[in-house]
């Protein structure tokens, strides 16, 4: 599965299952903010603060790639399938680095 890396910032509700505030620096520089239920982003344990920033992922799935006018690999993701994931202002589609993304695999 493909996800792309994030930054896990804060706990929004700590109510089963919990939410947490996630940021991404996508290939233009732009931020964008997530607010997600924490199972989606971490296998981790997001309890307290006192661990936090941390690294966590947004499963997504490949779009498209291209190479832009400074000579760089991009490739859009999309993460409304299979989690339905979307930032704060409703986008689901990101261009990224490839250090941004990995492969999860499960067994």
């Amino acid at each position: 599965m493909l996800c792309m890396k994030i930054i896990i910032l804060g706990i929004v509700d700590d109510f089963f299952p919990g939410r947490v505030e996630c940021s991404l620096v996508d290939a233009w520089g732009s931020i964008h903010l997530f607010n997600e239920k924490i199972p989606i982003v971490t296998c981790s344990a997001v309890s307290s603060p006192d661990n936090l920033p941390q690294d966590g992922i947004i499963r997504c799935v490949f779009m498209n790639e291209w190479i832009d006018d400074m000579d760089r690999k991009i490739i859009t993701v999309c993460t409304e399938k299979p989690d339905g994931v979307e930032s704060i202002n409703g986008t689901s589609n990101f261009d990224l680095l490839p250090c941004q993304l990995l492969e999860w695999h499960t067994e």
